[in-house]
């Protein structure tokens, strides 16, 4: 049975104008103290929000079978749009230096990290349809 949370509703004046039944191409499960599971083009995948640092800003832990890594995101927000911008993955929780990855592998964790977002919110609560999901632009910085 489908619930309220797996159907995306446009609204206009407390009025229903719209509705479609999320049905992914991917399964998704959302637990709270394991972070956001779904699968993707490639398989399976975590992310978790870790926390914020004031220089670094919101930081989120992501797990798939290749890869672990962290990855740091300025918001960025007006009256109209939450903005989230990707611009830094490191293998170590704050530390290190800033990974690189291949362009194809770049586009599956992309694409991932864009679902997460539409999915739950800054950190990590299931998103309601009272919450826009966020504008995610990525602007890696990767070393040279």
């Amino acid at each position: 049975m489908k619930s309220a949370a797996d159907s995306i509703y446009l609204v206009r004046s407390h009025e229903i104008i719209a509705a479609r039944v999320l049905e992914p191409s991917h399964s998704e499960r959302i637990q709270m103290n394991e972070g956001y599971k779904a699968t993707g083009a490639e398989g399976e995948y975590k992310i978790r929000h870790g926390g914020y640092h004031p220089e670094a800003g919101d930081f989120y832990r992501y797990e798939d079978q290749q890869r672990l890594f962290w990855f740091y995101v300025d918001v960025k927000t007006n009256f109209k749009q939450l903005t989230m911008v990707v611009n830094c993955a490191t293998a170590e929780r704050l530390a290190g230096a800033g990974l690189q990855f291949p362009p194809l592998e770049l586009k599956t964790i992309e694409d991932n990290i864009r679902r997460y977002f539409v999915s739950v919110d800054i950190v990590g609560r299931p998103r309601s349809s009272a919450d826009p999901a966020p504008n995610v632009i990525f602007s890696w910085k990767f070393p040279s």
